[in-house]
């Protein structure tokens, strides 16, 4: 993460805004009682102008409510986090941070109903007691990465789920989290990180992400069982990483058609590549390491064939351990 995040402090310039509408806006028909009635008149005149321009302006105009906060926040206090809340920001140019950046454990275990709609910048939610995320449900959009880490009351994502937009993803040591399901709108990222999440048993979250551009890593999450949750997933264009898993097979994987650098290794009970079926391009390694019951590679047997024993894959210290030759001549498992 660059930058430092300043504490929050308020907007002078939103706080003068809200005066001004107050100011110009205080007129009641008790004021007018004193006022001549070609006065009142003139008063009423404009009123029905301004009106009228209102209702003139384009649909395309910004909500008139809409405020924005321009700057970096840190909220690592409830009271930090509920009085930004109390101010109904809907935008926040810069950086948000929830919870304590120094490894302790902050007081926050609920998020309010909040405005927010768009972050041009990150969200971290780090060392809080939150059990979801309730309260950030008008969230729509995060222009830089969210980051949700060591939370260790944290069973879902609840509250996200009109999340629409996000340019990176790391989820990583929340020791009670077993999905993100709420993230479903995304359809395209540039990194995904999901480590150390030890009782994390679905992924079902990226269910609709068809394109990684970067880096796909899926480490140490001992309780995954399935990748169903990356079945529209084509294509990985920086390095993708599965290790520490629960997973049997690769099912799941089924449209995966290019990778540039891969690594599956350390699968406790991985016992075949089922789901790489469509494979047919990888422009760095891929490496298969370290998986005690992996006998079974024949899923790789028509991309091998295709590309020649040339290719760049490596297999080692798994159950089997074909070459590419014996995998082009179907002795691929140990049938």
């Amino acid at each position: 993460m660059s930058g430092t995040l300043k504490p929050y402090k308020k907007s002078k310039r939103n706080a003068f805004e809200l005066r001004y509408y107050k100011r110009t806006h205080s007129y009641t028909i008790a004021n007018l009682k004193n006022i001549s009635l070609k006065k009142r008149i003139g008063n009423f005149l404009t009123l029905v102008i301004f009106l009228a321009s209102i209702s003139a302006c384009s649909s395309d105009d910004p909500p008139q409510t809409e405020l924005v906060f321009r700057g970096d926040l840190f909220l690592n206090t409830q009271e930090a986090l509920d009085d930004f809340i109390v101010e109904g920001y809907t935008t926040v140019i810069g950086d948000v941070r929830i919870g304590s950046n120094d490894g302790q454990e902050s007081n926050i275990t609920v998020i309010n109903p909040a405005s927010l709609t768009n972050i041009q910048g990150i969200l971290e939610i780090a060392n809080t007691n939150l059990v979801e995320l309730n309260g950030l449900n008008q969230l729509q959009e995060i222009s830089g990465s969210l980051f949700i880490h060591d939370n260790p009351l944290l069973i879902n994502f609840d509250g996200l789920e009109n999340l629409k937009s996000l340019n990176a993803l790391s989820i990583a040591r929340n020791a009670e989290l077993q999905n993100f399901n709420t993230l479903s709108q995304l359809t395209a990222l540039s990194t995904v990180e999901v480590t150390d999440n030890t009782k994390l048993i679905s992924l079902i979250g990226l269910s609709n992400v068809n394109t990684i551009s970067a880096n796909l890593i899926i480490n140490g999450n001992p309780f995954l069982g399935s990748l169903g949750g990356l079945i529209s997933l084509q294509s990985v264009n920086g390095f993708l990483s599965i290790t520490g898993t629960n997973i049997e097979s690769l099912t799941g994987l089924e449209s995966l058609t290019t990778v540039a650098w891969a690594q599956i290794h350390s699968n406790t009970i991985l016992m075949s590549l089922d789901g790489l079926v469509n494979l047919d391009e990888i422009t760095g390694e891929l490496s298969i390491r370290d998986n005690a019951f992996l006998d079974d590679f024949c899923q790789l047997q028509e991309f091998v064939e295709a590309e020649g024993t040339e290719l760049p894959i490596v297999i080692a210290d798994n159950a089997e351990n074909p070459t590419l030759q014996e995998i082009i001549d179907e002795d691929c498992d140990n049938d």
